[in-house]
């Protein structure tokens, strides 16, 4: 009797014990396919992040593109020298840019093709101021509709002469507020001219680029302004400058120069002669 029930209790141990088994090898095989789902996650995890890595980059990339200010390729030419401050009263050189002279020997300035505008200095007699001006103005109509425009152009200071006060000026038109800049003490210039309005006042050496950029927004940037800005040998100088809706339609470029010269680019050919300011690189 005892021998049956030690047989039976043992069959039924082993049958619990391939229970047991089986149960095993399931939790085991579920195990496997919890680790291989976990390994699996964790890929798709990874991917993702690259692919939310890539869509970030790619999104910083079109929001920087989009903020990105573009040039405006904008042919300009000097074509007017001011009746009021040209090389005298007679206005000699107003009518003939390139060839002209004065004829009271007095300092006056012939416009070149080429861009340089030259300062041909009176020994012995007066050299006055000669403010001259670009034949095309800038205006927010021939920018960009949907993106921030730049327009801009540079001129090279040309040394003429150390022996003389002389200075050169960048404004619009007959707005009062210019970039300034002078040769020599300083003291001696700003207190003849101490109740004009300057942007900037900078010293200046032979061959030191100076430019002016005006930025006009897009259609679509509500509430934002124009501004002009000023660089000296391809970096940004100070601060920008916000314009109000009067001064957007007279922003016709103009240029002073007391017995000085200069080279303009107003980048008719950027191929053959780049501006020293990159201006595709350019940020709002």
């Amino acid at each position: 009797m005892k021998k049956i029930q030690l047989n039976n209790q043992m069959e039924n141990l082993n049958k619990e014990n391939v229970t047991i088994k089986e149960e095993n090898k399931s939790k085991s095989t579920q195990l496997c396919t919890y680790q291989k789902r976990i390994i699996d996650l964790a890929t798709q995890k990874n991917q993702l992040s690259q692919e939310l890595e890539e869509v970030t980059k790619l999104k910083d990339e079109l929001l920087l593109k989009v903020k990105l200010v573009r040039y405006m390729p904008f042919k300009n030419i000097i074509n007017e020298i001011s009746n009021k401050f040209t090389c005298c009263v007679n206005n000699c050189i107003n009518s003939n840019l390139s060839d002209g002279t004065c004829d009271k020997k007095q300092g006056f300035v012939r416009i070149n093709e080429n861009g340089i505008v030259k300062y041909h200095l009176a020994d012995e007699k007066v050299n006055n101021k000669i403010c001259f001006y670009a034949q095309h103005q800038f205006t927010r109509n021939l920018g960009f509709c949907c993106y921030f425009s730049l327009f801009y152009f540079e001129i090279t200071m040309i040394e003429e002469t150390k022996d003389r006060n002389c200075y050169a000026a960048i404004d619009f038109d007959d707005l009062s507020p210019h970039m300034f800049l002078y040769n020599g003490p300083a003291s001696t210039i700003f207190n003849l001219r101490e109740k004009e309005k300057f942007y900037r006042k900078c010293s200046w050496k032979d061959k030191d680029v100076f430019d002016c950029g005006v930025v006009f927004p897009g259609s679509k940037e509500k509430g934002a302004f124009p501004y002009m800005f000023f660089t000296k040998n391809g970096r940004r100088t100070g601060s920008k400058i916000y314009m109000n809706e009067k001064d957007e339609d007279n922003l016709r470029p103009c240029f002073e120069l007391l017995s000085c010269s200069i080279e303009i680019n107003f980048g008719s050919d950027l191929a053959a002669k780049p501006f020293r300011y990159d201006t595709l690189k350019h940020k709002i």
